[in-house]
């Protein structure tokens, strides 16, 4: 609609066509498309494959808001067939956006460290805290790092750090506020208790209650709530070597361990 008829005929094949879908998702990343169906065999919908992996190329999302380009296939086969049904789903490789090798493999692993303990913190209710130990070591916005960032990140990443750091102070204190009373073993604890429909257990036992408890290093927060917007170095502090996740069940009872500096867990009872 309102668009000018040309003579030039639209490509329906290659880079030159559209794909078929551009998503955005909650995050907003944007996800390319190419959808590819057939009745005709398996060797037809490999040539629409290849053909769709050009198609994809109609459009490009750069940086931050890059998400997944992928095609799709679906081959129908009917009762005369003698291949089923199936779907393929096709990731084009894309160009690297940073390289691991042995001159960088320290740096690697301090990134992969850092983001670990974000994702783990971040569990414990310290969004704040857990966003300025993720953030990348260079905020230029041509940074590779930086690309990698929401729009939503970005614009996080580069408002005021005094104001940043404040959000940071509140959530600690927060947690300093219950500090004493809450410590058992080392760790700062919160529970929650809720009142759930009767429902049997493996062991047979039936179950009216959801005990949920969440734990973390009574002396990180501490020494977190003294860094002075050194969480870097804190973190060092706190956790000098590689920190394992370990899962554990037994029973009506499931906890989740991350190192000494975290910990969840869920009891039926």
């Amino acid at each position: 609609m309102g668009v000018r008829k040309s003579k030039k005929k639209i490509p329906k094949v290659g880079p030159g066509k559209c794909p078929d879908f551009v998503i955005e998702d909650e995050n907003g990343l944007m996800h390319v498309l190419e959808c590819k169906g057939t009745q005709s065999g398996m060797a037809y919908l490999n040539r629409a494959m290849a053909t769709g992996k050009e198609q994809k190329k109609g459009i490009r999302i750069e940086g931050g808001l890059r998400g997944e380009t992928l095609v799709i296939g679906v081959l129908l086969s009917d009762e005369r067939s003698r291949s089923p049904s199936r779907i393929v789903v096709v990731d084009p490789e894309p160009p690297a956006l940073t390289v691991v090798n042995a001159r960088n493999k320290d740096k690697a692993q301090e990134v992969m460290k850092r983001l670990s303990f974000a994702k783990a913190i971040n569990l414990s209710g310290f969004s704040r805290l857990a966003f300025e130990v993720a953030w990348p070591d260079s905020q230029e916005m041509g940074d590779t790092e930086m690309k990698l960032l929401t729009p939503m990140e970005r614009r996080s990443v580069m408002s005021d750090p005094d104001e940043r750091w404040r959000a940071v102070q509140a959530e600690l204190d927060l947690e300093l506020d219950g500090l004493e009373q809450e410590d058992q073993g080392g760790f700062s604890v919160k529970t929650v208790r809720i009142e759930i429909p009767a429902i049997e257990l493996d062991s047979g036992e039936i179950a009216r209650r959801l005990t949920i408890r969440r734990g973390i290093s009574a002396p990180a927060v501490r020494e977190f709530s003294r860094a002075e917007r050194d969480v870097r170095g804190v973190l060092q502090q706190v956790a000098p070597g590689e920190q394992a996740i370990s899962i554990v069940t037994e029973g009506n009872h499931s906890r989740l361990e991350y190192g000494d500096l975290f910990f969840s867990e869920m009891i039926f009872d």
